[in-house]
């Protein structure tokens, strides 16, 4: 019990030292980036509760060093997900074969999609409630944002400008991202370790809910028929909604290049590519698509050798 307790502690102090990095070094942006991984390893490694224990040490750590407003901060966008998406990920049930069934990696995505869709709405609310609105409150936020960026800074202000209408969702949505590689990470850790409480996710498993696309048709419905307000929100809503699919683009891939020589290699490169530039997204986001409306995985397991048509 003691080493149990301990080791959440220490795990909830890396997470609060990762999170205050980005006021002491100047490579802490990156490294804050990283601050749920912990709080992920405590819960698929030791349960829920030493999820809990950590998350508390994390933001009560954040909030003696950093402020009050850090610590709630650190609470609500870093701890309080990451609980919510463990009690997700560590439910099981029997399976008619006898096995165990574990909640599917789809649905920790349609979760994680309610969660931003949260987020976005809160984040827009206090958006329009500051000075000069929506508008104003967000080109406060790009005179904020465009000095992390260095000497190069004011070359960037155009392509802010042109985003400034998404600006939120893109915020939230790589916050979806970076949450979703937490996890990875925790979990590669952990059933490296051998200590995972559940088998590691298959990406190439992943299905999404019907309800993501309809919700997604709805949004850029809404885009391309509205203006103003209505619009903007529409268009921030379509940003969040395409992230699920991102996800299952990349499950299609997964899945195709099973067997493919240098698997680790192309699958290593994709990513790379896609952290560096846009187009690729684009395709991904694409197959995704597809396969929620054309089942492209059912289609490409048919065609391999050995598979069903």
């Amino acid at each position: 019990m003691l080493k149990y307790s301990l080791t959440a502690v220490l795990l909830g102090a890396l997470s609060a030292l990762l999170y205050l990095s980005v006021i002491v070094t100047p490579g802490g942006v990156i490294m804050a980036s990283f601050t749920q991984a912990p709080l992920f390893i405590a819960g698929l490694s030791l349960g829920l509760p030493a999820a809990l224990m950590a998350t508390a040490v994390a933001s009560v750590s954040v909030m003696t060093a950093g402020g009050l407003l850090g610590g709630i901060v650190h609470a609500l966008v870093n701890a309080l997900p990451v609980l919510i998406l463990l009690n997700r990920a560590l439910l099981s049930r029997r399976a008619p074969d006898g096995g165990v069934e574990w909640y599917p990696p789809g649905l920790l995505v349609a979760w994680l999609s309610g969660l931003a869709a949260v987020t976005l709405g809160v984040l827009l609310t206090i958006l329009a409630m500051g000075q000069g609105g929506m508008a104003g409150s967000v080109h406060r936020q790009i005179d904020l944002i465009l000095p992390m960026f260095g000497p190069n800074q004011e070359s960037l202000r155009p392509l802010f400008e042109i985003v400034a209408p998404i600006l939120p969702a893109i915020i939230v949505a790589a916050w979806m991202l970076v949450t979703m590689a937490n996890g990875a990470i925790a979990q590669a850790i952990t059933t490296g370790l051998r200590r995972a409480l559940r088998p590691a996710l298959k990406i190439a498993e992943t299905e999404l809910p019907n309800w993501l696309a309809i919700a997604l048709v709805i949004a850029a419905g809404v885009v391309l028929l509205g203006h103003g307000l209505i619009g903007t929100i529409a268009a921030n809503a379509t940003v969040i909604l395409l992230v699920p699919f991102v996800v299952l683009g990349l499950a299609v891939v997964h899945l195709a290049t099973r067997g493919v020589r240098a698997r680790g290699f192309l699958l290593g490169g994709l990513y790379a590519v896609t952290a560096i530039l846009t187009w690729p997204l684009i395709v991904i986001i694409a197959l995704g698509l597809i396969e929620q409306g054309f089942g492209l995985k059912r289609r490409i397991a048919a065609a391999a050798p050995g598979g069903t048509k």
